[in-house]
């Protein structure tokens, strides 16, 4: 029986690119098997520096998925979504259906294999990693999304590594690692902007990740020409970003835009953000969250992409005291965000909260209630009924992305919601039994910290993973 349940707009006005130029489904499928890559029929991937990408909409890949939705199945390459949707979190899929393509819609323009004719459903949406080029090496992260884990991956793990079905290899130039085959230039080649810029006058959305976004000429370079083009007033923009390089020159393009939405991976409070995400600064990472605050225009505003993982369990608390003490005017400022925007770690396995031990997750667990009953509620029952984040009139620049939903409820309406979303991340953390993985956990964090010589800081950074692995390792 047809139902919504399972619809979501993707797969019909959007495309995304991944970091090597593949054209993929959505930037959640991977964490699937083929990561939700769009396929020619002899298995090779669409890519964007060389493919049609108005043929990769048709491709039977993207037929299946439609079909699946329109008949309230759940394809593989939406169990991240599925997964996330049964642990009580808004995910992607329900996070895009503020667009007014609905599923009556679908239904219309869908034929009955799930083919589309893209001539006549405009693509509006586009999400671009213009390569891997970053400044950091994130903890969780990996050559293919940064280079700058090129040297430790080289040095510590293996000579190349896998993405997709892809062995990357890679060699010494020097004192420097480097890939033999850099298949993360592909932004450099004219063959997708000149496709993009045919159709760029019906594009609405463009989101933009990394690597790091803001390093890359080429993401400037797209922006100079929407403007020139006199359609950036009616487009939005969103990133996410790792908010330790805002350029001047990203400020002033920025402005010419209907809005943007500026999402900033924020992990940790001070010496944890700078242990997770190396060589960050967390004094610059505030440095720029203040300065974005007070010297953008409305039609900028910044939220916290929190992402859920084994090495920030309980930081999330000091987050919030974080973000409270602090009193933003543009930093999460809708009901929707509650502190953050909650993202679970999926991917590397053994960094998942699935991955932890049961003795940890109960302390996590614990962590949670300590946090909730003396801390958060003490706080919610001292606050007036009348309290405001303050600057509450502060006019965003687009109506339907807030709809309204200022923090222009009473305190108690703040818990209520917040406390929903500690409930899903506990329910989440308990859904399924990971802790297989925490041994590849104890083995890559042990070979990380000799190699950035931070084996005393993870000790006292998390004295209770510490323990715990010496105690199992004894």
């Amino acid at each position: 029986m047809p139902t919504k349940s399972t619809f979501c707009p993707i797969p019909w006005m959007f495309q995304a690119v991944r970091n090597n130029g593949d054209v993929r489904i959505c930037c959640q499928a991977n964490v699937t098997k083929n990561q939700g890559v769009v396929r020619h029929i002899d298995g090779t991937s669409y890519n964007a520096g060389k493919h049609d990408m108005k043929e990769a909409r048709t491709a039977d890949f993207m037929n299946i998925v439609r079909k699946n939705m329109l008949e309230g199945r759940w394809s593989d390459e939406c169990g991240r979504c599925k997964q996330e949707e049964e642990s009580g979190l808004r995910s992607r899929r329900q996070y895009e259906q503020q667009w007014d393509f609905k599923y009556e819609d679908a239904v219309k323009v869908t034929n009955d294999d799930g083919s589309i004719d893209p001539d006549k459903v405009p693509l509006i949406y586009y999400d671009l990693r213009f390569g891997n080029l970053c400044n950091l090496k994130c903890r969780m992260c990996h050559p293919s999304e940064s280079t700058q884990w090129y040297d430790e991956w080289f040095d510590t793990m293996f000579k190349g590594f896998k993405t997709d079905f892809t062995r990357i290899e890679m060699e010494k130039d020097g004192t420097k690692a480097k890939l033999k085959n850099d298949i993360y230039k592909w932004n450099d080649i004219p063959h997708f902007f000149n496709q993009f810029d045919n159709s760029a006058s019906g594009t609405r959305k463009i989101y933009f990740s990394g690597g790091e976004p803001t390093l890359v000429e080429n993401m400037y370079t797209m922006l100079k020409k929407l403007i020139d083009a006199g359609i950036s007033k009616d487009m939005e923009l969103e990133y996410n970003i790792n908010l330790t390089n805002i350029p001047r020159k990203a400020i002033e393009l920025w402005h010419e835009f209907k809005s943007v939405q500026i999402g900033g991976s924020i992990d940790g409070i001070g010496e944890i953000n700078d242990f997770i995400r190396a060589p960050a600064k967390w004094s610059k990472i505030q440095e720029n969250i203040e300065w974005l605050d007070k010297n953008t225009k409305p039609n900028i505003n910044m939220f916290n992409t929190f992402t859920w993982q084994i090495l920030n369990a309980t930081q999330v608390f000091d987050l919030v005291k974080w973000q409270i003490e602090n009193n933003f005017i543009k930093f999460n400022r809708t009901v929707n965000s509650v502190f953050f925007s909650m993202h679970f770690l999926h991917s590397p396995t053994y960094m998942n909260v699935k991955a932890l031990p049961k003795e940890l997750k109960e302390y996590v667990q614990e962590e949670f209630e300590k946090f909730d009953n003396e801390w958060f509620k003490p706080w919610i029952e001292k606050a007036d009924s009348s309290f405001r984040l303050q600057n509450q009139s502060y006019q965003f620049s687009i109506d339907e992305w807030n709809k309204g939903q200022l923090w222009d409820e009473n305190p108690h309406e703040y818990y209520l919601k917040f406390k929903d979303k500690m409930d899903s991340m506990l329910k989440f953390m308990w859904s399924e039994d990971l802790s297989d993985h925490f041994k590849t956990f104890i083995e890559r964090t042990k070979i990380q910290n000799e190699y950035r010589k931070q084996t005393e800081l993870f000790d006292r950074l998390y004295p209770k993973i510490s323990t715990y692995i010496q105690k199992e390792t004894s």
